[in-house]
Order: structure tokens, then C-alpha cells, then sequence
């Protein structure tokens, strides 16, 4: 092979890390090539970016950039860009649920038309669906195995034992085990209403607004019986809320969980490690009466019970390609994130870390084929559906459906019980469509209101900044999305509990004496990206920073206020936000 990429990229890099004054001139000069990645394939990622760009020859073809692989997580990989687009990775690993922020966002480049023949053909479709909005592909799939199945302890419960939800609770309630579920997720409840054929499906547009959608979790008999096979568990006695194979250390003997608990509970169970899909649920007929008359159940047994298998969501991990003005480095983006969710990245990503291949023809690797975990992954997989593009509301909405039916506490649920927790949930997707109209969300100790970024999922909507709001004044969306305006809020009533102070201003624990502050700030609607609190407030007299004055708590710029009734304006017709608080006598 001739000189030239592979010398620059490997030899020349090289010679940078001794000190080589013309290689280290010629490094420094090269503008930064920025990966993100996870810590634990960072490594790896390097050695195969370095590989694909040393297959040039020729001086026309070396690379001409500095390469940077940096450890980003998939979890915040898209916050950070959302933050500051300009500053983000070149390329970056990230979840599929977080898809549809970024593509509202403008930050990617989608997949162009040279690659997207080969990338949908080459991977599963699921992946490619997950990685694709209103019919265009904007990312690469990179994985196929973010989904949930059941890990159990085989010396405790047989594969027979696991088919059957209430056998399963009578085996580990006699060995004196418990089942984790992590039943106030959104993601995990909502396999009880997959498996009873109930849909929650969303529509968004091609900027990533939520437009419409398709929800039957509250219907009869499908929703009703989803929340019976719940109850049945949640309520059990012997449910642990949680999803983490560390669970088997205690006292778990189930741990409903996913491919990334794998080596975590092989090495706790040893031998008795093992794996399959979730279990089915038998829901006795009629015996509460909440059926409506007239109500065709083809589902029905003879016997007039109902029997399902429970659901789940399955998912990906992607890689974007952020959106570059330059022509050159967005082609050398697109064809490394190619190169590194092909057949041969996938498997060594299997092999060093575990990842399961959204790749079809790494799927069929013997080694992948017989791993437990991914097996059982796969056999899930049948009664799975992709997860799409999720307004951030809907989760709290659908987690709210868990705590519900813990709170009621009975393994049989009334009809009425059922009809108020399913109602409730309806309304909370109701308010999603028209969440669009809000630039912002006053969050925190308020009437009730508790800390959400989404108010009007629980009707508080008079805590919900909006464009169309009387009192808002001013009201812009500038290039960069930020929305600018000015809001003024009246006889807000913030509540205690959020902490205490004493006399001289400075957190001191629960003291007796201590006055209960409220805690309060702004933040974008539906989200976290904003947090503006504290630092702008136009004057600090009387208020205190949950930050800096020993009142606890990491960054979060919070306001804490003697409980009281306060008028607000939130000012964003500048450049910065500036935050006026006034006590009403």
C-alpha cells in the first residue's frame, strides 16, 4: 500500500504523541474530527475509525482532519447537542427514543440517498424503522437489542414456571423470593396493555411536532384486563419496583430487565443463569362485572377468561451525523457512520462489549445465535413492537398508571378504580396535541403541582407559559429555536417541602426552628433543557439558591421562597432570562 492516508492518520498521529515537531505542527493545525461514544467502546470505535480511513491512498484521499473520539453516553448525548449544536460530536451514539427531539431540532444530517438502499436492506427492520421519522431514514441503527425480557433464577423456578404469570408468583412466594418489575415505568407497565392489543401510537411530522395519534389503553375489555394483570403482580406482595439485575444479590429470583443487565446477572447466578421471553396472564371472566353489555370477546376462552402474552417495546441504539455547513467533513461523516454499523463493527462490538447486531447477517453469528441473553431478547421480540417517536408527557403520563394501581393496593381492582386510573391517563394524552402552544413550564412546589415538565398532564395549566396566553406579551421563535417572550403570572401559591433554612439564610438539615422553604424555577416545556431559577432572578432579596447556599442539591438553580402567594414574570425579550418574583401581602 502507497503512503498517504494510513501514514497521516496512524504514523503521523503517532509521531504527534512523542513530540515530532513537524507531525505535532501538521496534528495541530487539522481541524478536530469529534466522535461521541460511550466510555466502554471508545476504545474500540478509534481502532476502527483508524482502520476504515487507512484503506486511502494517495495524497488526495488523506484525511483531513484530527481525530477525536470522546466519551459521551448515549443517555446525554443528544442533550448535549440541544445545548450547543455547534460544539457537538461530528458523529454520536445515541438512544432511539431521543430520535425525535433531535430531528426537531434541525441538528442531523440525515442519511443520504447513496446509503439508505444499503443501510435499510442490510439491518433489521425494526431498527430501520427505529431509525427513521415521517419516512425518511435520518440515522444508522447500531444495534438491535434495547427491549426487556425476563431473567430468572433456574435453581428457584423452571422455563415451564416462567409461562404462566400467577404460577410464577405462587413458585417464588413459596421459596421466599420476590419478582422484580419496574411496574411505575411507563416502559416496562405498558407491555401489560401491548399484550392485551392495546396501541399507543403517534404521529409527528417531518420538524418533530406530535401531531396526532391512536390510543386505546383505555378501553374494555383490553385496558381493563391489562390493569388486572398488573395488579396482580404490583400488588402481589412480593414485587420489588425495580428493574436491576443487581436484584438477584438480594432476593429477586425474576428480574424483568435487558440485554445490558446480562453480565451483571450471569456472574451473580453462575450456573443457575437463565433467560427467556415474559411470561402470559390469565384474567378470569367477567368476575367484576366490567365488561360493557354487548362486547364481542374473540379473544375469550371457553371458559370465558382471557389469555395474553405480555408485550414489550424493542429499540435501538443509532448513530447520527450532526449537520455540517461543511460539504467535505459531512461526506466523511456519513461514510465513517456507514462504515461503523456494517457487519464487521457490529460483531466486534458483540464480541468486546455485548451489543446485540441490528445487522441481519450478524444476527445468524453462531455466537450470537446462542447468546441467552439476546435469545431471549429475540424470543420476546415476537410479542414486541418497535418503539416510535414518544411526546416526553406520555411517560409520565403512562408511569402514573403503575403508581395508581400500587396506590389502590388490592391484586382485583374495581371497575370504577380501573375506569378513574384509565381516565386520567386518557387526559393526560389529550393535553399533549395542544402542548405545543406552551414556550415554558413554571415546575416545583405549587399548589400540588410538583416538579413536571408537562402541567397540563395533570391540569394545571395555569402554570403553563403560553404564546397564546393574554398576559404574554412579545412572543418569537428565533433561529435557534428559542422561544423569547414575556410572561406575568398572578397570586402563584408556592408550597413547603421543598427545604429549610434557619436565621442566618444557610441549610442546617430538618432543625426545629427551621422555616420549610417552597422550590420553584422555569423550564422548557415538556423537557429539562431549560433551568432557569435563581441566577436570574432581577433581585435575590428574600429568595435563596438551592445551590450555592447550603440548602443541598447539585446545579439546579432552584428558588426557594417562604410559602406564600407570589406574582412572576419570566422576561425572555432579551438575550438572557431574567426572573421578577414579588410576595403578595
Amino acid at each position: 500500500m502507497n503512503k498517504g492516508l494510513k501514514t497521516f492518520a496512524l504514523v503521523g498521529l503517532a509521531a504527534c504523541a512523542i513530540g515530532a515537531a513537524s507531525a505535532l505542527t501538521a496534528c495541530d493545525n487539522r481541524e478536530k474530527f469529534t466522535v461521541w461514544c460511550a466510555e466502554e467502546v471508545s476504545s474500540l470505535t478509534k481502532t476502527q475509525i483508524e482502520r476504515y480511513i487507512s484503506q486511502f491512498d494517495g495524497t488526495e484521499d488523506e484525511f483531513p482532519y484530527k481525530l477525536v473520539v470522546e466519551n459521551v453516553s448515549e443517555s446525554n448525548a443528544v442533550t448535549n447537542v440541544l445545548t450547543d449544536v455547534t460544539a457537538a460530536g461530528d458523529i454520536f451514539f445515541f438512544a432511539q427514543d431521543q430520535l425525535a427531539r433531535v430531528v426537531q431540532s434541525g441538528a442531523l444530517s440525515a442519511v443520504p440517498d447513496r446509503f439508505v438502499d444499503d443501510v435499510t436492506s442490510r439491518n433489521d427492520s425494526d431498527s430501520v424503522s427505529a431509525a427513521s421519522v415521517g419516512g425518511t431514514l435520518y440515522v444508522y441503527p447500531v444495534t438491535f437489542d434495547n427491549g426487556y425480557f425476563a431473567y430468572y433464577d433456574s435453581s428457584v423456578l423452571t422455563a415451564d414456571d416462567m409461562k404462566d404469570q400467577t404460577t410464577m408468583i405462587e413458585k417464588v412466594k413459596a421459596a421466599d423470593k420476590k419478582i422484580s418489575f419496574e411496574y411505575t415505568s411507563g416502559w416496562y407497565n405498558a407491555a401489560y396493555f401491548f399484550g392485551t392489543g392495546c396501541v399507543s401510537n403517534w404521529e409527528i411530522d417531518v420538524d418533530g411536532t406530535f401531531t396526532d395519534y391512536v390510543d386505546t389503553f383505555n378501553s374494555i375489555p383490553d385496558g381493563y384486563d391489562a390493569l388486572e394483570g398488573l395488579a396482580e403482580l404490583a400488588n402481589s406482595g412480593i414485587c420489588v419496583d425495580s428493574s436491576s439485575g443487581g436484584d438477584f444479590a438480594a432476593s429477586s429470583a425474576v428480574v424483568v430487565s435487558g440485554t445490558w443487565d446480562s453480565s451483571t446477572v450471569k456472574g451473580l447466578l453462575g450456573d443457575d443463569y437463565a433467560a427467556c421471553e415474559l411470561w402470559s396472564v390469565t384474567v378470569p371472566a367477567n368476575v367484576r362485572g366490567y365488561y360493557t353489555s354487548g362486547v364481542e370477546d374473540s379473544n375469550a376462552n371457553e371458559d370465558g377468561s382471557r389469555t395474553y402474552h405480555l408485550g414489550s417495546f424493542n429499540g435501538s441504539k443509532l448513530l447520527g451525523v450532526r449537520n455540517n455547513v461543511d460539504g467535505e467533513k459531512n461526506a466523511w461523516s456519513h461514510n465513517i457512520a456507514n462504515y461503523l454499523t456494517s457487519e464487521e463493527c457490529q460483531l466486534e462490538r458483540f464480541n468486546s462489549n455485548g451489543w446485540g447486531p441490528s445487522n441481519l447477517k450478524a444476527q445468524e453469528d453462531p455466537a450470537v445465535a446462542d447468546d441467552i441473553a439476546l435469545t431471549a431478547f429475540q424470543a420476546q421480540n415476537e410479542y414486541s413492537q418497535t418503539q416510535g417517536d414518544y411526546p416526553g408527557s406520555w411517560w409520565d403520563t403512562a408511569t402514573k398508571v403503575g403508581t395508581d394501581v400500587s396506590t389502590a393496593g388490592s391484586t382485583t381492582l374495581t371497575a370504577d378504580q380501573m375506569a378513574t386510573i384509565l381516565a386520567d391517563y386518557d387526559a393526560g394524552n389529550a393535553a399533549v396535541l395542544t402542548a405545543s402552544q406552551y414556550a415554558y413550564a413554571l415546575v416545583g412546589n405549587l399548589e400540588g403541582l410538583s416538579w413536571t415538565t408537562a402541567p397540563a398532564t395533570y391540569g394545571y395549566t395555569d402554570y403553563a407559559l403560553s404564546d397564546k396566553n393574554a398576559e404574554a406579551g412579545t412572543y418569537s421563535v428565533d433561529a435557534d429555536g428559542v422561544k423569547h417572550g414575556k410572561w406575568v403570572l398572578n397570586n402563584i401559591v408556592v408550597e413547603g417541602g421543598g427545604c429549610y433554612v434557619n436565621g442566618s439564610s444557610k441549610g442546617d438539615g430538618s432543625s426545629e426552628g427551621d422555616i420549610e422553604l417552597g422550590l420553584f424555577r422555569f423550564v422548557d416545556y415538556g423537557d429539562w433543557s431549560g433551568n432557569w431559577g435563581y441566577n436570574e432572578l432581577s433581585d435575590k432579596t428574600g429568595y435563596y439558591n438551592w445551590n450555592s447556599e447550603g440548602l443541598g442539591g447539585g446545579t439546579d438553580n432552584n428558588i426557594g421562597a417562604v410559602p406564600g402567594t407570589y406574582n412572576i414574570i419570566f422576561d425572555y425579550t432579551g438575550s438572557t432570562p431574567a426572573i421578577t418574583v414579588t410576595a403578595v401581602a
